[in-house]
């Protein structure tokens, strides 16, 4: 039973497989690279290097810091004005004019591009770590299913030693015709069954493979026994998804402000000075538009809206998200008491199981039937044990990625 011993729930696996001259040589197109004793932390930074979805993520984040810095440029440039008349007196002058930003519209606009850079680079991180959370459930999918597929090579080598001794006694008339077909039914079963955990075994494989690149050999194990459940209380207020949502709520915010501004039409004021025939010619003049033809009334309206569907909207996240992290937070705790009460108790007794049936059928101690039927309890107790190391590994992976752990996890 040891190939179903926690060592290390998500990510504890030794991949054993390895890939022949000839394989390699034929699964070069798919750029897959072979590696031995590849640590968790390696594997995830060159994953994360590659990733289409970071990338996008981190082209964004410098689009959104560019259009920053242009929200904090100098919102009118001035206005040189040439002037030349030539009537009774000819008159020459230069001009110099500027509009004021009286309202404070660049200060609006550099708040609003703050926020907008926060928000991508928030993204930018929600977005690794939910990668890290993919490839997690795809390492964790793949463990599943490599024990798996180990617990049915044992059930076909049962039943292929069943089906030897079935054969032995029905010649020397110790067993019926019956039992012999009951032997080769279950050896067909558990090749089929067999075959079946082998395709999913593969298709998990080729999962991780798509997302990391490349296959190793050994995975550095992460014993998650060892890793203590924060409360609630210290990371509820810390979600990525709920800072998300506040940094959304001040994004409206911001726009509502610039909105206000934006239509409030700033002064301008122009020096000029030049000659009117032998005389200098001075002036100065300030001019305002006036907002007549178009205000920023409803412009404003819908902004101040949107600003009250994102307050109600990180209202209804804080509850949804809360709810779901005390009930993940419960999960965990429930499946890991589980775990620890197999891992004490059961684990010893069952690893002993095959040998003691295999011993009772070589010496008649157990007919074909029963032997059948204790086998389908093991297989079944053995199943019920790595499907449950297998919630245990999601609701971790489910954590990590609800708390942004997985950074410091892999750390570790």
């Amino acid at each position: 039973m040891n190939c179903i011993k926690l060592q290390g729930i998500l990510l504890s696996v030794i991949l054993t497989h390895s890939i022949s001259t000839t394989s390699v040589a034929a699964n070069n197109t798919q750029n897959i690279s072979q590696e031995t004793n590849i640590s968790l932390n390696q594997m995830l930074e060159r994953a994360l290097l590659t990733s289409p979805a970071i990338k996008a993520a981190q082209e964004k984040l410098e689009a959104e810091l560019a259009r920053s810095r242009s929200l904090g440029q100098a919102l009118y440039n001035p206005e040189l004005e040439l002037e030349y008349e030539n009537a009774e007196e000819v008159t020459k002058s230069i001009g110099l004019n500027q509009q004021i930003d009286w309202q404070g519209k660049r200060s609006s606009n550099q708040n609003l591009g703050r926020v907008r850079v926060d928000i991508a680079r928030l993204k930018l991180t929600i977005t690794r770590n939910g990668f890290m959370g993919e490839v997690a459930r795809a390492i964790s999918t793949y463990t599943k299913n490599q024990e798996m597929l180990s617990i049915r090579n044992r059930i076909l080598e049962s039943a292929t030693r069943l089906k030897l001794f079935a054969e032995k006694q029905h010649s020397s008339g110790d067993s019926t015709l019956k039992e012999l077909q009951t032997a080769r039914l279950a050896l067909l079963r558990a090749r089929t069954d067999k075959n079946n955990s082998y395709a999913d075994f593969l298709r998990a494989r080729q999962v991780l493979m798509a997302l990391t690149g490349r296959e190793a050999n050994q995975w550095k194990p992460v014993n998650f026994t060892e890793h203590a459940l924060p409360s609630l209380d210290q990371v509820s207020q810390q979600l990525p998804a709920l800072k998300l949502t506040r940094l959304q709520f001040l994004k409206q915010k911001a726009q509502v402000r610039v909105v206000e501004k934006k239509y409030v039409d700033d002064p301008t004021i122009g020096v000029k000075y030049g000659k009117e025939g032998k005389n200098d010619l001075f002036g100065v003049k300030l001019s305002m538009p006036l907002p007549v033809r178009r205000s920023n009334r409803f412009d404003l309206l819908a902004a101040k809206r949107e600003m009250q569907a994102a307050d109600f909207e990180l209202d209804n996240q804080e509850r949804v998200l809360e709810a779901n992290l005390a009930a993940n937070h419960s999960r965990i705790s429930a499946l890991q008491k589980s775990w620890q009460e197999w891992d004490s108790q059961g684990d010893q007794s069952l690893s002993t199981q095959y040998d003691l049936l295999n011993s009772l059928l070589e010496n008649g101690e157990l007919s074909t039937l029963n032997y059948l039927l204790e086998i389908e309890q093991l297989l079944r107790t053995e199943e019920s044990i790595v499907e449950l190391k297998f919630n245990l590994e999601t609701a971790w992976i489910d954590w990590f990625e609800q708390t942004n752990g997985f950074n410091a996890w892999i750390e570790k």
